[in-house]
């Protein structure tokens, strides 16, 4: 069972919250409209009650959203892993990671010609040559390119279509999207934890493609996707579907074999239909007869023979 550690709330997270309660009071006013009297009767002429009351209701959600270990029985023992020959960790030097980082650089311009004019923070990949940016400690994975999804698309959506229909072509036909036409922004979104993060990493680095670590499940095997997100490290952020898909294209010996580790990607939310209220599904990709399926499920079934893929903040000395 993993377990951690973790700081106390920061000045800036604080800060955040209040935003973000203020904005949900707003919202709150707005849908009640009440009456300037009853306001002023009710609300701010006994503002002691008022206050009282919604710090109770603050404290029962703030508790039930940060609590530790909420989901722990959605995981089991899992012995999948990378059948197929991807590798990471320990029997993938540093030296043979950067050779393949410029070969992933010449495959992303050949599937997306508009980035054939963009580069990686050179300056950046020579720090991580040179050790003085390293991976996260204790976190088997590798370095890997990631596009932002805003170079090649201007949704998020068609993006993912996008990566999907060149997976398609990758795989000779072999592959399937089973939420074909359900990819509007009323039904797959970015998780706010993803995009916090990852903009965190765009700020470090200068170039257009982004160098980022990376694990492509294993670590997360046989966890449910809220398991998996519950117990990521204070530096990790769940991989989206568009960046699951453009790590297959890249990474040809990923996913090649029923019995390799299928790929759950709670960086990104989905919900079953438009008027659903929730975005209580996450995206997935597995290997079976013989071709890639793309699909969602529900982020708390927990299942051996899928991990949750997660990028890493990097440690810079």
């Amino acid at each position: 069972m993993t377990t951690r550690k973790e700081a106390l709330i920061t000045s800036k997270q604080t800060d955040a919250v209040v935003i973000l309660a203020t904005q949900a009071v707003k919202n709150a006013i707005r849908k009640v409209s009440p009456s300037k009297d009853g306001t002023q009767t009710g609300i701010l002429g006994d503002g002691a009650e008022f206050k009282t009351r919604l710090e109770e209701a603050s404290m029962m959600i703030i508790a039930d959203l940060t609590i530790s270990n909420k989901y722990e029985s959605e995981e089991v023992t899992s012995t999948y892993g990378y059948l197929s020959g991807y590798r990471e960790g320990d029997d993938f030097t540093l030296f043979e990671n950067i050779a393949d980082l410029e070969k992933e650089l010449v495959t992303l311009k050949k599937l997306f010609p508009e980035l054939r004019k963009l580069d990686v923070d050179r300056k950046y990949l020579a720090r991580i040559a040179s050790g003085e940016v390293t991976p996260p400690n204790g976190v088997a994975g590798r370095w890997t390119l990631v596009v932002p999804w805003n170079l090649v698309a201007d949704t998020y959506g068609a993006a993912v279509e996008r990566a999907m229909e060149l997976l398609n072509k990758d795989r000779k036909g072999k592959f399937e999207n089973l939420r074909a036409g359900q990819l509007g922004a009323d039904q797959l979104k970015k998780s706010a934890r993803s995009t916090s993060m990852f903009d965190e990493v765009s700020t470090s680095q200068e170039g257009e493609i982004k160098i980022v670590w990376m694990q492509f499940g294993l670590r997360h095997a046989g966890r449910s996707i809220r398991r998996a997100r519950e117990v990521f490290r204070v530096d990790e952020f769940g991989v989206g579907w568009f960046e699951a898909l453009v790590a297959v294209l890249l990474h040809a010996d990923r996913l090649r074999h029923y019995d390799d580790l299928w790929i759950d990607c709670p960086g990104d939310e989905f919900k079953d239909s438009p008027s659903d209220e929730s975005f209580d599904l996450a995206p997935f990709l597995v290997f079976v007869d013989g071709k890639v399926l793309a699909g969602t499920l529900s982020v708390s079934p927990v299942y051996a023979g899928y991990g949750s893929a997660s990028f890493f903040l990097p440690q810079e000395s």
